[in-house]
């Protein structure tokens, strides 16, 4: 059943994110379709702020007795409010004025997800998980109907309403079936509990450089006119990792009790990310109409990108099968090495290279960021010597055919703003 409960949380997302962005590319404006990916952006992002989460369900499950109303809401709840006010104060004095709404909206959503973020966890703590994975799921896939199906309005308050509904109905479910859970109050957070919460925070972020850092740069960097086609093609891209997901998560428990069969679970890997890289391959050449008929004709120059995206989202499903292994193997440094190393590869690159920072640097960006996957195959070498170097080769077919691709059609004269 719990296992049930988790395809059917993949699924449901799987078919919004596929039918709802061309309603989304061909009725949203350039402006409204900015606004609409950059909702499924922050929305994306909101995970970033689980860094009370984890260290929620490992004390809980030691001691239940730290499930007290106090431990749970009132660290999290006052860190969203600083955490909104100065997000929102940032937005008003840095950000375009069309960005503001949005703003406001992702600022009231940060308040409503540090309210029951702790009690998901408590949830999980209590092996819910595939209840909340559910609830969540719907949540994600709410956003995307919403979005798809608003676009046929064309009216703004769409956007921000479905926002926060996304956050406002999964927030009140989590709370009411976490009622029972919660032990009577009590106060018993000490000085290791922040540490931990600091060290969560900081993989948290590595995590969302690599997993979102490229559509962030789009928003903030591209023009109105591509920031919103770059976060809607990348987006897409990212679904290629949906069957990964269901894997690894399936997989995780079996490869921690039986180590001797990490190896059919690397070849498996390695067979998903080497087919992604090769229907990128067959895609820029013979694709683009099936592209077109998907997206629409407005977002035909963005093409090419979404071609190297697929690539590179290729290399990230091999980074989350290199993850499940050595997470099974208790290789935490290893696996915090692979992750945050191509997040701060990518900050150096993004101090040098701000000035002029356009889309052809930001493709440059997002393949760095999901250099973890090279990084991880590198450190299993040991292991798995041959499975290993297989894994690294498609990394380094796939930063190879992005390479091509853009040198190509940069000779070309194509994509102007490349």
């Amino acid at each position: 059943m719990k296992g049930i409960k988790i395809i059917l949380g993949i699924g449901f997302v799987a078919v919004a994110a596929i039918l709802s962005p061309p309603l989304m590319t061909r009725f949203w404006d350039e402006r409204q379709l900015t606004l609409a990916s950059s909702a499924l952006l922050a929305h994306g992002l909101m995970g970033t702020l689980d860094f009370f989460k984890p260290i929620i369900i490992r004390r809980i499950s030691l001691n239940p007795k730290f499930a007290t109303i106090n431990n749970l809401f009132i660290p999290s709840f006052l860190s969203s409010i600083i955490i909104s006010l100065v997000f929102t104060s940032t937005g008003y004095f840095y950000l375009p004025d069309l960005y503001f709404p949005l703003v406001l909206s992702i600022g009231f959503c940060v308040i409503i997800y540090g309210i029951y973020s702790p009690f998901w966890g408590l949830l999980n703590a209590n092996l819910r998980v595939s209840d909340t994975y559910l609830i969540r799921s719907l949540s994600v896939a709410f956003l995307y109907s919403a979005l798809g199906v608003g676009a046929l309005t064309g009216r703004d308050e769409v956007i921000y309403a479905s926002l926060i509904m996304a956050n406002l109905v999964p927030g009140f479910i989590f709370c009411y079936l976490s009622r029972s859970l919660l032990e009577k109050n009590g106060w018993s957070i000490d000085k290791t509990y922040w540490i931990e919460v600091f060290n969560v925070l900081i993989q948290n972020i590595g995590r969302s450089v690599i997993d979102f850092g490229d559509r962030l740069l789009a928003m903030l960097y591209l023009p109105v006119t591509g920031s919103g086609k770059y976060i809607i093609v990348s987006d897409i891209a990212s679904r290629a990792n949906f069957f990964t997901q269901l894997i690894t998560i399936q997989s995780y428990p079996i490869l921690c009790r039986y180590h001797e069969k990490a190896k059919i679970f690397l070849v498996a890997g390695i067979c998903i990310s080497a087919s992604i890289i090769c229907v990128s391959i067959l895609f820029l050449f013979y694709g683009k109409e099936i592209y077109i008929w998907y997206l629409g004709d407005k977002i035909e120059d963005f093409f090419l990108v979404f071609c190297c995206l697929l690539s590179s989202f290729g290399v990230h499903t091999l980074g989350y099968f290199g993850q499940a292994i050595l997470r099974s193997r208790s290789m935490d440094r290893s696996l915090s090495v692979s992750l945050l190393a191509p997040a701060f590869m990518c900050l150096i690159y993004l101090i040098v290279a701000s000035e002029q920072l356009g889309l052809y640097k930001i493709i440059v960006l997002m393949v760095a960021s999901k250099a973890g996957a090279f990084l991880m195959m590198a450190r299993l070498i040991k292991i798995y010597p041959l499975h290993a170097i297989c894994g690294m080769l498609c990394c380094v077919a796939s930063w190879s055919f992005v390479a091509y691709a853009l040198n190509y059609v940069t000779v070309d004269g194509g994509y102007a703003f490349l």
